[in-house]
Formats: C-alpha cells, sequence, structure tokens
C-alpha cells in the first residue's frame, strides 16, 4: 500500500472481503501472560479508527480502554517489522466487507451473467469465464498501471481456443517433391491467380498427389488465406489415428474456416464483431459468418490488387462419407462468394462421384479447371534415390521400367519402388517386377494383393466364411494401425498373433510394420478406401468385430487406445446403449492420466448422457453424472492452478509445421506463423 500511494496521487483504500458473518463478540486472549478481552476485529478497527482520527499527529497513541490496548500493543508486536506510523496510516483507512458471497457464488454469479448476455448455455458460460480469468490475470495487476482495458483485449481472450489442434490444415510438402511437380505448381499458381472466377477444382486420380501439391503451393507461395483438408493424412510413423466422418460435416468445416479467421482477424475483432466461439452461433450462422468476415477481409485486399483464396481440400472424403448431410451441399456456388474471393476445391475426378458431389460443380461453365498430371521417368529416379538409395547408380535404368510398368500414376510408381527397399541388386529388382502385380491401374494392383492375402488365410481359417472380411474390418475399425497381440486376444477367430503377422505381411507394401514389435499401419490413405469397398456386403461382421475390439479395449488397460478407441468402437458396433457402463470416473481419470483431450471426454460425457436417457439406464444415468463431475473437477483445478492439460490422443501428422519450411515477413498477420514455429 505504501509503495502504491507513492507512485500515484490517488488515495488507496485497503478493504478485506470476506465471506465470513461479522460477529461482535468479544475473546479471551493473552499478552505477556496477562488475560484481557479481546474485540471482534470490525469492532476494533473501528474503535481504533477514532481514536486515531483524535490523535491524528501522533504515533504514541493514548488508549484509556485496557481490553483495547492491549489488542493494539499485540498487533504491533506482531507486526513489528512495520513502521509504527505506517501501520497508523493503514488502520485508520482499512474496511471490512463481510457477509459477501462466496467464491463459489460469485462464481455461478457471474456464469449466470455470461448466459444471458451472450444467450448461450452454461456449458458454453463455463468456458468463457475461464477464459476471462486468464485475462484477468494481467488487467488487474499494477503492471498495466492505468492502462484501459479496451475491448478488443476481451475479444481476443474470449477467442483463445484452448485444446485445439489443426495442424492437419497445415500440412508440409512431401520429401522428395518431384520437379516435374515444382513445374506444374508453378503454372498451376499463375492460373489461379489469373483467372476471373470466383471457384477452380483441382481433380486428380486416387493418390495422384493433390494434398501434396497443395501443401507445396502454400509453402512456397503462402497463396490460402484459409486453408481446410477433409480428412487427416495417415503414415505408418503415427502412432495414434483419427476418423474421417467428423471432418466431413458442415459444422467442422465452417466452424474451422470460423476459427482460422478469427486468428487472421486479431487485433480487429471488436471491429468487425468476430465471434469469440464457435460455440455461440448455430450450425446454420456459421457459414453465414464465414461468408461476411471473408468479405471483410476480400475488401482490403482488392484496394491492394489481390484476392482471398480459400482452399478445401478432400471433397472425394465427404462424398465417401457415411453421414446424412455432409458439407458438400453447402459448398457456395461461385455467385454466392463476395467480390475478391476465390475457392480452390481439390478432389478426385468429378466422373467418379457425379451423385455426390454438388450438381453445379459439372454443369457450370465459369468454374476454372486443372487436371494432375502423371510423374515422368527423371521424378521416379528422384522417388528411388530417396527411398532406395541402394540402387542409386542404377536409378535411371530401374525408373524407367517403373514407368513403362506404372505408366506415371504417382501411387502406383510410390508403391513400386516400396517394394524393392529390402533388395540390393538391379537384377533382384528386375526378376521382382516380373513377378509383381504392380501396373497403372491402382485399383487392379490392389485387387491382386487382397488376393493373395484371401488365398494365404483360407488355410488359417477354415470354418468362417467370408474370411477375408475378418482382415479387413480391424483395418478399418482401428483406422489403419492394428497391434497382432490386440487382434488375436481380441478376435475369436482362432488365429494366433504369429498367424495375423503372416497375413498382414502378404499385404506388404500396403500394410508395413511399424517401429513398435507385432503392430503394422496402412501405407497410405487410398488403401482405405478400397477396403471400404470391401466390407461393404458384410456388415454385420463388421459390427461384431467392432464389439469384440471395443469391449477388449475397455476391459484390458492399453493405454491412450482404450480410452480413445473403446466408446468410438461401441458406437461402430451399434452398441450405444453399453457406453454408460464405461463411461466412469475411473475411465475418466485413466484418461486425463493418458492425455485423452477435454473436447474428447467431453463429446463420450454427450454420448453417454444420450444412451442413458434413451435406454432409461438410471445406474448409466449415475456413472455419467459422476463422470462429469470428475472432469469438471479437473478443469477447475487446472484453471484455479493456472496449469497446462497436455493432450496426447491427436493425431502426428508431421515432425515439422509449415510455418517452418517457409519464410515469412514480421507482420500481425503473420503472428499466428510465428506462434506455431515457436510453441512446438
Amino acid at each position: 500500500m505504501k509503495k502504491a500511494s507513492e507512485a500515484s496521487s490517488t488515495t488507496i483504500t485497503p478493504v478485506l472481503f470476506t465471506n465470513r458473518r461479522m460477529l461482535n463478540r468479544r475473546t479471551k486472549r493473552h499478552l505477556n501472560g496477562i488475560p484481557y478481552s479481546a474485540y471482534g476485529i470490525n469492532d476494533f478497527i473501528l474503535k481504533m479508527q477514532s481514536i486515531i482520527q483524535t490523535q491524528s499527529d501522533s504515533t504514541d497513541l493514548v488508549i484509556g480502554d485496557e481490553a483495547l490496548r492491549c489488542q493494539w500493543e499485540e498487533l504491533c508486536n506482531v507486526l513489528s517489522s512495520v513502521e509504527i506510523k505506517d501501520l497508523i496510516s493503514f488502520v485508520s483507512c482499512f474496511r471490512i466487507e463481510a457477509n459477501q458471497p462466496s467464491l463459489g457464488d460469485m462464481r455461478q454469479s457471474l456464469v449466470d451473467l455470461i448466459v444471458h448476455t451472450f444467450g448461450c448455455n452454461e456449458g458454453v458460460a463455463w468456458e468463457l469465464f475461464g477464459k476471462l480469468l486468464v485475462g484477468l490475470t494481467e488487467w488487474t495487476t499494477t503492471e498495466r498501471k492505468n492502462r484501459e482495458v479496451v475491448l478488443e483485449e476481451v475479444y481476443s481472450v474470449l477467442s483463445i481456443e484452448p485444446d485445439l489442434d489443426d495442424s492437419q490444415h497445415r500440412l508440409i510438402p512431401p520429401y522428395p517433391f518431384f520437379e516435374s511437380r515444382k513445374s506444374f505448381c508453378e503454372s498451376l499458381v499463375n492460373q489461379i491467380r489469373a483467372t476471373k472466377n470466383h471457384t477452380v477444382f483441382i481433380s486428380g486420380n486416387p493418390g495422384s498427389g493433390k494434398t501434396s501439391v497443395i501443401s507445396y503451393i502454400q509453402a512456397e507461395h503462402n497463396l490460402f488465406s484459409l486453408r481446410y483438408h477433409t480428412f487427416k493424412p495417415i503414415s505408418p510413423e503415427q502412432r495414434f489415428y483419427n476418423t474421417d466422418p467428423g471432418m466431413c460435416t458442415q459444422e467442422n468445416l465452417w466452424g474451422t474456416l470460423l476459427t482460422q479467421l478469427r486468428k487472421k482477424m486479431k487485433g480487429h475483432l471488436a471491429e468487425y464483431g468476430v465471434p469469440v466461439s464457435n460455440k455461440l452461433i448455430s450450425i446454420d450462422k456459421l457459414r453465414g459468418e464465414v461468408m461476411r468476415l471473408l468479405g471483410i477481409l476480400a475488401q482490403v485486399a482488392v484496394r491492394s490488387g489481390e484476392r482471398i483464396y480459400v482452399c478445401i481440400d478432400g471433397i472425394d472424403h465427404a462424398a465417401r462419407a457415411n453421414a446424412d448431410v455432409s458439407f458438400l451441399d453447402s459448398l457456395p456456388t461461385p455467385e454466392e462468394l463476395p467480390e475478391g474471393v476465390c475457392f480452390i476445391i481439390v478432389g478426385q475426378p468429378i466422373a467418379l462421384y457425379q451423385k455426390q458431389y454438388p450438381l453445379w460443380l459439372s454443369t457450370r461453365t465459369d468454374i476454372e479447371k486443372a487436371d494432375m498430371p502423371m510423374l515422368n521417368v527423371c521424378d521416379i529416379e528422384q522417388l528411388i534415390i530417396a527411398r532406395a538409395n541402394q540402387f542409386e547408380g542404377s536409378a535411371a535404368d530401374l525408373a524407367k521400367l517403373i514407368f513403362e510398368k506404372t505408366e506415371g500414376n504417382n501411387l502406383s510408381a510410390v508403391f513400386a519402388v516400396e517394394e524393392i527397399r529390402a533388395l540390393h541388386t538391379l537384377e533382384e529388382a528386375v526378376a521382382h517386377y516380373q513377378q509383381s502385380g504392380i501396373c497403372g491401374n491402382i485399383q487392379q494392383y490392389y485387387d491382386k494383393i487382397w488376393g493373395y492375402m484371401k488365398n494365404d488365410l483360407s488355410k488359417v481359417i477354415h470354418h468362417t466364411i467370408y474370411p477375408e472380411s475378418i482382415v479387413a474390418c480391424p483395418l478399418l475399425l482401428m483406422n489403419g494401425k492394428v497391434n497382432t497381440r490386440i487382434l488375436a486376444q481380441a478376435l475369436k477367430y482362432g488365429m494366433s498373433a504369429n498367424d495375423w503377422t503372416m497375413v498382414l505381411d502378404r499385404l506388404s507394401p500396403l500394410i508395413v510394420q511399424t517401429d513398435i514389435e507385432g503392430e503394422c499401419a496402412l501405407f497410405h490413405n487410398d488403401f482405405r478406401v478400397f477396403l471400404m469397398g470391401v466390407i461393404q456386403p458384410y456388415q454385420v461382421r463388421y459390427k461384431e468385430i467392432a464389439l469384440a475390439l471395443a469391449e477388449y479395449l475397455l476391459q484390458n488397460n492399453e493405454g491412450l487406445l482404450s480410452y480413445t478407441m473403446g466408446i468410438p468402437l461401441l458406437q461402430c458396433a451399434d452398441c450405444q446403449k453399453y457406453i454408460p457402463k464405461y463411461f466412469t470416473p475411473e475411465f475418466v481419470i485413466n484418461a486425463l492420466a493418458e492425455g485423452v483431450s477435454k473436447n474428447r471426454l467431453d463429446e463420450f460425457a454427450h454420448l453417454s448422457y444420450r444412451a442413458a436417457c434413451i435406454h432409461r439406464d438410471y445406474e448409466g444415468y449415475r456413472n455419467t453424472y459422476l463422470s462429469v463431475k470428475t472432469l469438471h473437477q479437473h478443469i477447475r483445478y487446472f484453471e484455479d492452478y493456472q496449469r497446462r492439460y497436455v493432450s496426447n490422443d491427436f493425431p502426428e501428422i508431421s515432425t515439422i509445421d509449415i510455418s517452418e519450411i517457409k519464410s515469412l515477413p514480421v507482420a500481425r498477420e503473420n503472428l499466428e506463423a510465428f506462434s506455431n514455429v515457436l510453441v512446438r
């Protein structure tokens, strides 16, 4: 108080707020062994203030009341390190405000006020309240001096996105990136910049490298203001996969774009009325807000002769998704886009998804179109040197052979090189390709390898019809990564872990071994699409295997896998009624210990509550209630102690962020990119 008074001419009044009742009872105390009757704290302060006022210039106060004198002397002894004049000055203006609301009551009243102000539910209000607490740690300190808290600062704090991972929308280009593709990217960028059309459609066959091209363009030209990928690309190095369907919803598309806009418009959030949270807006209005804010950005861009480019990659994944409503129906037609905004839409050819794609994409003439090119011999040579460098001396001849076999198909060439990585001489490679099923038709290649596997599987499983479904279903249900030990223990089809290993080995190079013993993973996402076609006739078996895997994972602790995959597998098995049985406080505690994100647990809580209500499962309802309270207590703990909870269940897309491989000027709009580098 003394320092603050010296630094300011403003009169400072120290006030103690307490939720305790103010009592006037006197208590027995001792001073130097002599008993006296002490006043209640409020009476003591008021009586001392009266004496100080009558003896304003004195530091040796004359106190006629013996009990009051003893109490004052005891206070001075306890605060002996404080000068007496400073203590008198403090007591003279000290005030106690008792009977205040408790901390819990104050929190609830503030949350109720947020509910009224934003028109949101209590769950969203608690989230916003937590964000405001973060801002208060700065706003209420003397470091700000007298600087006013402006509306933009409040918007910025409320717009913080905890637990948000958008790395799947910041993918880096692969290495090596083919020289012919670099030339194609340059011409494609020129085509995009030159066109007056509001929509560009880039199409290519499965595995033709569409996403790689988009990533390269972003890394080299920083062309796209917003970027959305309808899938999370997979690689054998990832230890955890996420599924596609959620990425195909309107809520996810427009919500992600709005989140990206919120980051891009930081510093102008209040000025442009940017919603501080996606949860404050209905799904129907999300799209409208994105379009409105894009229009604002475009006005600025047009004045400098630029346009705003938005890339939506992988619309074929949305076309394949088993969703009643995907975002395809909400894609804006060219005339709906604000002036100065151009949408770059990327996907497989229209002919493959004529019924699922928006009709205007194939019928309109004002859509700029570009097709992915094939690889050339030099590209394949570059790939051989990068992935199988033991053939570096003969890479040119080997590249010609692979080109003849694959006809320049990007994915076929990649698999062709993977097939020979374990070989050593050109003669071995040539002999291998004479027996291999590699060809330019990737579907035919999949069919041939799948046929080899089915033949071997029939020798292992004798009494089960359609044994190939036993392999396809787990690969899809576990999102491309399976452990042979878990498969052997969870699925009762008479296959040991070694049997599973031998069967999956027959699917090489479509399935490859990871660094973990007994674990296999899809090499490329496109093979998962093939498997989706394989299991179509076997939906009963699909649900049977999903339930077996779910029960195994939920009854056996397999670490992060149990707490991320168990409940989704129950959904796949169409057994949602069992979710409340497993979603218990113990499940939540263990999941948090493993690093499962709060968003995922919140999703599980909603599923459990819905299932308990639908099936009138009172014990399940109790489990859900206690689990939610446990989760809430955990969140409050981290908020109160200002600790950061680290989630471990996001897919590890890449060890490198795109922000780390491009050079950007130091500017407000690039702060997010610099942050992505520094916090990794």
